[in-house]
């Protein structure tokens, strides 16, 4: 049994590198894993018995299953193109774990707006970011996109001056003057430093983005969760324990612990500090996040936990959901460029153009929110970097219903079912994206009124309908701000190989060289 001798091996080698504290999570889930596994797997055999009875369900394809020699692990976006083009755009996999339903673009809107198909209750049982950080009554942070779109997009043109401001910060403490030309070996923890206090900056005020353990915890909570979770491999030999494991054993770690006693530590004397303050008829209220988490959430009202606490778990909800993808994104737009550095020129120029227009050039924040939102072709080279990075099979939903929902065309997803999107049969799409699919095309949506924050069926990346994700437009200005203030502030050369990133999951690579821009 040669598989599971390389289990159990993989098991004792992970065993002696971890701490005692996790090193007691595992005893605990140890002792639940086989009682567990065998009711899951009879219980998993029924559901399975049904499921593959029914009537109108697609061809299935394991993951594992190499076609023209790569499997959806080794390349995943050549295998969803492989698979689409033997089976069509729908078929089964196990690819993300769990077996689930890939449907063709066709279904793209039907699958986001169709009631009982669940986007959240998906991205729970996956990674349950509530349950790991010890939040129980989800109930009461189901507004949080209602909160954002109301009280972080219409104030995007007074946060943007904010921003630029904190990003000169990182850029001098990371650059300096630049006698001589530095070389950054990998962008990722360079563009986090400007994103984490950018966004911290306006989350939690000016005052707190200044602490650096803050500002620095707020950009690796996601990272050091998500490594955290990739080490656990009983999750993936016993799936079903997964959900157990994040909601009652994750908040008990070392990772999420340390993340949590820095929020009591400076974020919770801040909420009481304004508490205090808001008896004084002459304080100014901050114009941050978290002053407007503390309007809209009366301290008076019972949160079922402590009001700190409450308004502490908000704080990394907005965190978790925003500074890590923000970076990913902006990472693999520069990256892009580097690849591509012959339109670097071009994009100098529509800035200058921009900035002339606006009367800003040559001023301290000359890089408005107007100014960045007038950027047309940066705008067009952002969402192509984004639809070249959604190509394999994304955006899972389950059907939390209890009855079969059936698709428009005939397609049967019965409940407790995944059903995911192969994004490759949209973003490679000549009818939905224009000719020569599989270029890197920069001005493709160019005079399209196709910007990065138009949502569709054909630009998926921050979903569609009621699960669109309501700070891409603070996510997109933040990423075009970043752009901008480094072509124009800098001259950047790839000083290594760039590789570009095949899917959203995987991540460029190369080093940077920059030096200071005289002209």
């Amino acid at each position: 049994m040669p598989a599971f001798e390389n289990t159990v091996q993989k098991g004792s080698d992970l065993l002696q590198r971890m701490t005692k504290q996790d090193q007691a999570v595992v005893a605990a889930v140890t002792l639940t894993a086989v009682a567990t596994a065998i009711y899951a797997t009879r219980a998993g055999t029924s559901r399975k018995r049904k499921f593959h009875f029914l009537q109108n369900l697609p061809p299935y394809v394991s993951a594992d299953t190499a076609i023209d020699g790569v499997t959806y692990h080794t390349d995943p976006r050549k295998w969803t193109e492989k698979v689409t083009e033997q089976y069509g755009g729908t078929f089964r996999t196990d690819a993300i774990g769990r077996e689930t339903i890939v449907v063709s673009r066709e279904l793209a809107r039907e699958v986001f707006l169709t009631d009982g198909l669940s986007f959240t209750r998906a991205v729970e049982d996956f990674t349950d970011v509530l349950g790991m950080f010890g939040i129980k009554d989800r109930r009461r942070y189901d507004h949080s996109g209602r909160f954002v779109t109301m009280n972080l997009t219409p104030n995007l043109k007074n946060f943007t001056k904010r921003v630029n401001v904190q990003l000169n910060i990182v850029l001098d403490r990371w650059l300096g003057d630049l006698k001589e030309p530095k070389v950054i070996g990998h962008l990722f923890p360079f563009v986090q430093s400007m994103v984490s206090k950018a966004s911290t900056c306006i989350f939690l005020g000016d005052e707190m983005c200044n602490n650096d353990e803050l500002v620095a915890s707020c950009g690796d909570v996601t990272k050091d969760v998500g490594q955290l979770l990739r080490r656990n491999w009983w999750t993936k030999t016993f799936p079903t324990l997964n959900s157990w494991y994040q909601r009652y054993i994750f908040p008990n770690t070392a990772a999420v612990q340390k993340h949590r006693k820095i929020a009591d530590q400076f974020i919770a004397p801040e909420i009481e500090k304004r508490l205090r303050l808001e008896q004084d008829a002459t304080w100014k209220r901050p114009d941050d996040l978290l002053q407007k988490l503390i309007d809209a959430h009366p301290a008076s009202e019972d949160y079922g936990v402590p009001y700190a606490q409450y308004i502490i778990n908000w704080v990394f909800v907005l965190v978790f959901a925003s500074i890590h993808t923000t970076t990913d994104n902006t990472t693999a737009v520069l990256y892009w460029l580097m690849k591509h550095p012959e339109y670097i020129d071009e994009l100098r120029k529509e800035q200058e153009e921009v900035l002339e227009q606006e009367g800003t050039k040559g001023s301290d924040l000359e890089l408005t929110f107007d100014a960045v939102k007038k950027m047309a072709k940066l705008d067009s080279f952002t969402r192509e970097v984004l639809r070249l990075r959604t190509q394999d099979i994304m955006f899972t939903h389950k059907n939390i219903s209890n009855r079969d929902v059936e698709m428009s065309n005939g397609t049967i997803v019965p409940p407790g079912t995944y059903i995911t999107l192969n994004t490759w049969d949209i973003s490679f799409n000549p009818d939905l994206q224009g000719d020569n699919v599989d270029d890197f095309q920069p001005w493709r949506f160019l005079g399209s009124n196709r910007q990065a924050v138009k949502i569709g069926e054909d630009h998926l990346t921050f979903g569609i309908g009621k699960h669109a994700c309501p700070g891409r437009f603070f996510a997109v200005q933040e990423i075009k701000t970043i752009v901008s203030l480094l072509i124009s502030k800098y001259n950047m050369t790839a000083a290594t190989e760039i590789t570009l990133p095949t899917t959203f999951r995987s991540m460029a690579m190369g080093a940077v060289k920059f030096e200071k821009r005289t002209a």
